[in-house]
């Protein structure tokens, strides 16, 4: 979403804060500096949210890959989904790819690893569902550390 909105400069933390906790660093509950106002200023950077029809085009062109970051059984359609109303199954031609599979843990897989996960294919050949959470942001990661 930050570079969809044309912030670049971004880093996640490998293992987010359980490895910080499990790994004894130190935490606060309190500001102990106050922050001056920024100037960011938000660039929408179109292509990178793929709309209704642009999902329609994408299952009939051979050279996209639409993976779905949920787990096999929620792809299949053979458990409900979590959210009520919420239909189950999967977008036609798309490929299951539950967010777990790039992870060791709560750490994102080697850049090895990583690269034989995804097929040789640019960052812009994908197309990263998202139902209602963050689980195909692993996939930006992961396929981003595929790249030397």
């Amino acid at each position: 979403m930050f570079k969809t909105m044309g912030f670049h400069n971004v880093a996640i933390l490998d293992g987010g804060l359980p490895l910080w906790l499990e790994l004894g660093y130190p935490v606060q509950n309190s500001f102990a500096i106050a922050f001056k106002k920024g100037s960011f200023t938000a660039n929408y950077t179109s292509g990178l949210i793929y709309d209704y029809t642009s999902i329609l085009n994408a299952i009939k062109d051979s050279k996209k890959v639409i993976l779905d970051a949920r787990s096999y059984h929620r792809y299949l359609g053979t458990i409900s989904e979590p959210t009520e109303g919420l239909r189950s199954g999967h977008i036609q031609n798309s490929k299951s790819l539950p967010y777990t599979t790039l992870l060791n843990g709560v750490q994102m897989k080697s850049r090895e690893v990583l690269k034989e996960i995804f097929p040789k294919y640019s960052e812009n050949n994908f197309i990263f569902l998202m139902w209602f959470g963050n689980n195909s942001v692993y996939f930006s990661i992961g396929c981003g550390g595929c790249r030397n």
